[in-house]
């Protein structure tokens, strides 16, 4: 008897024949998607992330983790693009989908329902909706946070309005971002500029004849009526003729209106002009760099309401460009805000506390309203007058070389022993090694703690390079360590990098609270402070067999790139310098602390990388004075502006996007 042709032996054979096939189908799958992972995805996911795309590298990187979890190159990769977001309803229940912010045309990607808890999320701010049956849904851009979002029943806020939701945000508009926020309660908010049609309602109802929608008029009703007239004589905006819009233009902003004008349609409407804390809650020009290109900024013209693609953060259009927008606040010169610029301003206008004489009817003033839902007890606060400092530093000179020898020897310390130690080593990363140092300060009874970061790469002695850190060291009171984005590369590259950690910063927190500069000698004295700690750090170096301390560079972010001239032109030692996403202060302090003394006295071969929607730096009055005011020749300075904001580091800069200085 042939058993192989037995019924009760072909099955089972067969049956252990097809799991064998099938173990190796599923052996062979999986090998292919790690090897699509490693060979595929990974580089596309670095691009992406040098790219500043990192929503859609979020995405890829999500496909690829189930293959690449404990693969070093990936884990340093997912920290870039990923961070933690949390979403809370009330109701809740609500369902949370996200895409690409800018992208119209890309399907949405469900998160998950309200309350949720702690979920990877892209580290970009990403276009949101909150959905829930019966009420509105919400549109909001979301960076990695906690977002609490109230819902209201379906119908119960009109269709052109957002809420805003009431907070202390601090305010993000260069030149008034050193005012201290003011707490507001939660309003309706236009979610476009006030358009042609509805002005004209105001006009047809005899607006401009009612006193009463005039009240902060300062000279007579009748005279100011005159002034408020269109090309006809007819009372209307200046953009207008014979009492109405240009045909077919009924939804595009009303252009061409005083801040007196803004205010009576308001009161009309029964609404406000939002002030200055309102305005920049909603426009987060943080990332003016992702909205200001998807905006009407600049144009050939205005354009209809919602055109644009340029999103703000709780779901507005047109903040940045259309028309320039009026808020309450006034200046010091009884000038009022105008903010986000108009389609003929430069892009980094939205970034810019702009301000005019509440007369003028330019072509490109506009405004939108806001509506209180209740008492608001700060109100006073809200609308009170904003100083506003500026700086024109083509007419300021800096000190004569006799007096800055004397500012120099506010500089000088005693060459005393460091009495360094090597308190911990830290071997856990892939790529470097990490020595926790200290050594005596050169004031006080103090020690200086720093951070040495020895690449795995290469052979000693190493090129090194020394950081001084953003305006979040001075906030921070554990230092964290991770390099991120903005550093690592440095040690990819087979260099050193040192962090010292400076007075004032992290655990050496002490009673100064901002990186603004100030007319005091309690902020001249940090100063000086920061450069020796910087000295000491290079004293220590030189110290080191595995250091070369022959080839040093400083290398300083935002506040650090802001006093990076101060420390190169102190410490002749460095052989060159990279000031990142930095520019010169508006505000004044004392001669040995005030940055233009100092960079004309850079000898040192600087590089800066800046952006041009840097809504701490502009790039015309911040960023090109500091590059000007540097006397080096020509080929040993060299400014890139890039297409970024102030928070993104450009790994990779596409050569069609940027701009090169000198």
């Amino acid at each position: 008897m042939d058993l192989a042709k037995q019924p009760k032996v072909i099955i089972p054979l067969a049956g252990a024949v097809i799991i064998l096939i099938l173990l190796a189908w599923s052996w062979y799958d999986a090998q292919s998607k790690v090897r699509w992972a490693r060979e595929e995805a990974l580089p596309e996911i670095q691009r992406l992330a040098d790219q500043r795309d990192r929503a859609a590298a979020f995405r890829l990187a999500m496909e690829a983790r189930p293959y690449l979890k404990d693969d070093p190159t990936f884990k340093r990769t997912f920290g870039y693009v990923s961070g933690r977001a949390w979403f809370t309803s009330e109701p809740s229940g609500a369902e949370v989908f996200w895409k690409r912010y800018g992208e119209p045309d890309e399907s949405w990607a469900l998160l998950g329902t309200t309350p949720i808890d702690s979920m990877l999320f892209p580290r970009h701010a990403v276009h949101t909706r909150i959905q829930r049956n019966g009420y509105d849904s919400v549109e909001r851009l979301v960076y990695p946070s906690r977002n609490d979002v109230e819902l209201e029943e379906a119908g119960t806020i009109p269709a052109d309005v957002v809420r805003l939701p009431g907070g202390n945000p601090a305010v993000e508009i260069v030149g008034i971002d050193h005012i201290d926020p003011v707490e507001f309660q939660t309003v309706l908010l236009d979610k476009y500029e006030v358009t042609n049609a509805k002005f004209k309602a105001f006009s047809d109802a005899g607006g401009y004849e009612n006193s009463e929608y005039w009240e902060e008029l300062r000279v007579p009703f009748v005279a100011a009526m005159a002034r408020f007239t269109d090309r006809s004589g007819r009372p209307g905006p200046s953009t207008w003729e014979a009492g109405t819009y240009p045909t077919n233009q009924g939804d595009y902003p009303v252009a061409g209106v005083s801040w007196f004008e803004a205010m009576a349609y308001s009161k009309f409407a029964g609404k406000s002009l939002p002030t200055v804390y309102h305005w920049s809650a909603a426009a987060w020009t943080a990332i003016s760099y992702m909205i200001v290109p998807r905006s009407n900024m600049p144009g050939d013209g205005p354009a209809a309401v919602g055109t644009y693609e340029g999103m703000g953060r709780y779901g507005t259009y047109d903040l940045a460009g259309n028309v320039r927008e009026w808020v309450v606040n006034p200046t010091q010169n009884g000038a009022r805000y105008i903010l986000g610029g108009g389609w003929n301003d430069p892009a980094y206008a939205y970034n810019d506390a702009y301000a005019q004489d509440p007369f003028d009817r330019s072509a490109t003033n506009g405004f939108r309203t806001i509506e209180y839902l209740g008492d608001e007890p700060n109100l006073e606060a809200l609308q009170a007058q904003i100083d506003r400092p500026f700086r024109d530093f083509s007419q300021e000179k800096p000190v004569s070389n006799a007096e800055f020898e004397t500012i120099l020897r506010t500089f000088e310390y005693d060459k005393t022993p460091l009495n360094a130690e090597i308190e911990a080593i830290d071997e856990t990363e892939a790529d470097w090694i990490r020595e926790k140092v200290s050594f005596d300060a050169a004031y006080g009874d103090e020690r200086v703690t720093a951070y040495l970061y020895l690449p795995r790469k290469g052979e000693p002695p190493y090129q090194t390079v020394v950081y001084f850190p953003g305006s979040n060291a001075i906030h921070d009171r554990v230092f964290g360590g991770s390099l991120g984005s903005r550093r690592d590369f440095i040690l990819l590259d087979g260099r050193a990098l040192l962090w010292p950690i400076y007075k004032s910063t992290y655990e050496r927190g002490d009673d100064l609270d901002s990186d603004y500069p100030e007319e005091t000698v309690f902020y001249k004295d940090h100063v000086t402070m920061w450069a020796k700690d910087l000295s000491l750090s290079i004293d220590y170096l030189e110290t080191r067999d595995d250091i070369d301390a022959g080839n040093l560079a400083y290398y300083g972010i935002s506040w650090g790139g802001a006093l990076g001239p101060i420390m190169t032109a102190d410490e002749p030692r460095f052989k060159a310098s990279i000031l990142l996403v930095a520019g010169l202060m508006f505000q004044t302090t004392l001669p040995e602390a005030e940055a233009i003394n100092f960079v004309p006295r850079v000898e040192v071969p600087t590089l800066m990388l800046n952006g041009k929607y840097d809504h701490y730096f502009p790039v015309e009055t911040s960023q090109k004075p500091l590059f000007e005011l540097l006397d080096l020749p020509a080929d040993q300075k060299r400014m890139v502006v890039s297409e970024l904001g102030h928070f993104y580091f450009p790994r990779a800069v596409d050569a069609g996007n940027v701009c090169v200085v000198g």
